[in-house]
């Protein structure tokens, strides 16, 4: 009997306690449940997401302070939680950056400011160029640099070399290309080991790492901030080439540069053509700069003759280490000046920054530097359909154009033929693997071959896909 009771007795008093605990925490949820104003205000944010499109949403939250710049009280339990937040946000980004670095990432620490290079067509009132986002920790630095000491100098063997930088912006349509590019470059350079190849750098001007880092060497650096191109993206070029020379060029093996572009085939070994007092490049028939006289003319301001300014672009471009360094801010502040002169940009249009390149060439401190012309130099189907200029053998396979062809094998450029190859085709994927070789009838080796090309680069990618 007293067991009994005893038992009745335990089991009373469990069922007291677990009722005054349910008791205890259903006051404590209706203590926390938002009061009348809170749940106003959220059914307003919601009505207003319903309104507002979701890009514009987005961009609002882009615009919030960040946690570690709000200003709340210490001593508040959401306080906690964001300080929490906050500390595990900052140990996240410090790990992925010393991964970066642990993986070999080539990262630009910070990129000239264009409104500090005292050009006057900037308007001051324009914000500062964006800082990089790819700074690395100090401590990852240092031990680069002393690396680059230690490193015994170059011989005159490896000075007498031309290293490749071809820049892009890392969206895919330029990426299939430049690894097409640089898989003919890594052919030749293997196939020629005495030749004056050198190294190759893609200079990627996006301001981000992508997922070709590990595929092809590469340097980061930073995008023109927004609105000073005014929608005419290549001007993003010469940027990039003078934040490169500004920073690396000093640093390279080779004492020559070849200035090349994503849809460059090489075919052959391009001999050491530029001096350190002459270039070399590549004749566009289209550059007239003697026919534009009253356009150019006040940007000429040591008297150089404008009928012989070389009519050339910035690619295919060879010259020596230093004369690049002297071209580049002159090129990229007359291309800026340019785009902003209505008579400038109405005469030349999409090809300002080339003329500017030319011009800069005539502008530079101590004067003028001559190029050697070299209609050998580049291919560009369908206009050459032959592997060799004037006799000579190309060196360049440019497929910059769209190739059409009948039935009959006659070219319709301009109108889409029974075949048809364009690069334009492929900005939102990859081309396949094996693109239609040409019929029989279409007389063109040039074109042939360009389509053997970048079959045999794709074929040899195990992931021909957007990296």
């Amino acid at each position: 009997m007293r067991v009994r009771n005893l038992v009745l007795l335990t089991a009373g008093i469990a069922v007291f306690v677990t009722s005054l605990n349910f008791l205890t925490d259903s006051f404590s949820l209706l203590s926390r449940l938002p009061d009348a104003s809170s749940v106003h205000r959220i059914e307003a944010a919601r009505r207003e997401a319903k309104r507002t499109p979701f890009e514009e949403r987005e961009h609002r939250l882009e615009r919030r302070p960040r946690l570690e710049s709000q200003d709340v009280s210490v001593g508040s339990h959401w306080t906690k939680q964001q300080e929490a937040a906050a500390g595990s946000h900052q140990q996240h980004k410090r790990k992925r950056r010393l991964d970066r670095q642990d993986a070999g990432l080539k990262i630009d620490r910070k990129a000239p400011d264009p409104f500090e290079m005292q050009h006057r067509y900037l308007p001051p009132a324009n914000p500062p160029a964006p800082k990089a986002v790819h700074d690395s920790p100090p401590v990852m630095e240092q031990p680069r640099q002393q690396a680059q000491q230690m490193k015994p100098p170059p011989t005159k063997e490896q000075r007498n070399k031309y290293h490749v930088v071809v820049s892009v912006n890392g969206n895919l349509y330029t990426q299939w290309q430049v690894r097409v590019c640089y898989y003919w470059y890594q052919k030749l350079r293997k196939e020629h080991p005495t030749s004056a190849i050198g190294g190759f750098t893609r200079l990627l001007h996006s301001g981000q790492a992508d997922g070709l880092m590990a595929e092809i060497p590469t340097k980061v650096v930073e995008p023109l901030p927004p609105g000073i191109d005014k929608g005419y993206v290549v001007l993003n070029r010469p940027y990039a080439f003078l934040q490169w020379s500004q920073k690396y060029l000093k640093d390279l093996e080779e004492d020559y540069v070849l200035m090349s572009e994503p849809d460059h085939i090489f075919l052959q070994p391009m001999p050491l053509w530029a001096t350190p007092t002459k270039g070399a490049a590549f004749p566009f028939s289209y550059m007239e700069p003697g026919k534009n006289q009253d356009v150019l003319r006040p940007y000429i301001t040591n008297g150089f003759d404008i009928a012989a300014i070389a009519p050339i672009g910035n690619s295919p471009v060879m010259l020596h280490k230093d004369n690049m360094s002297a071209i580049m801010e002159p090129w990229y502040d007359l291309s800026l000046r340019f785009k902003k002169d209505s008579a400038v940009e109405k005469a030349f249009g999409w090809i300002l920054e080339m003329y500017a390149y030319a011009v800069a060439s005539t502008q530079k401190p101590g004067g003028n530097l001559p190029y050697e012309l070299h209609p050998e130099m580049m291919l560009q189907p369908p206009w050459d359909n032959r592997l060799s200029i004037n006799g000579k053998d190309a060196y360049i396979l440019h497929f910059t154009y769209g190739n059409d062809y009948s039935e009959q094998g006659q070219m319709t450029y301009g109108k889409v033929g029974s075949w048809h190859f364009d690069k334009r085709d492929y900005t939102a994927l990859y081309p396949p693997k094996n693109i239609p070789d040409l019929p029989r009838n279409i007389d063109s080796p040039a074109l042939r071959r360009l389509i053997a090309s970048i079959n045999e680069a794709s074929a040899a990618s195990n992931s021909w896909q957007y990296m």
